[in-house]
């Protein structure tokens, strides 16, 4: 399943589990619950790892994020704040291909011919 094809649900949609149709609001205040015990533990991770100090702060991955910099290659540092995101997305059936149904290129049969 490639990923790119996940949505966000829109605000005004109504999503059907099974016999049971839940709101974006639904979706979003579990989300909420689970990310803040998320935050927690990942801030936890950081701290025994010493990255970060034992202060109780956690909240803040959600929130405004930690004061951070990023490096990618061929650039120079850049200043910002890493935020955790966490979201619950939907895909449309018949949109992505299952990745194991889908024929494998170049096939074994193009490399022997090769060989």
């Amino acid at each position: 399943m490639n990923e790119d094809n996940f949505s966000e649900i829109p605000n005004d949609a109504i999503v059907l589990l099974g016999k049971v149709g839940i709101t974006n609001d639904t979706v979003d205040e579990i989300v909420r619950t689970y990310a803040t015990s998320f935050s927690y533990d990942f801030h936890r991770g950081l701290v025994k790892r010493m990255v970060l100090s034992d202060e109780n702060d956690h909240e803040q991955w959600l929130d405004e994020g930690f004061p951070s910099q990023i490096l990618e290659p061929g650039s120079v540092w850049k200043k910002g704040r890493l935020r955790l995101r966490v979201v619950a997305e939907f895909i449309l059936e018949g949109e992505g291909e299952n990745p194991s149904n889908q024929p494998i290129e170049p096939s074994l049969d193009t490399f022997r011919e090769n060989s």
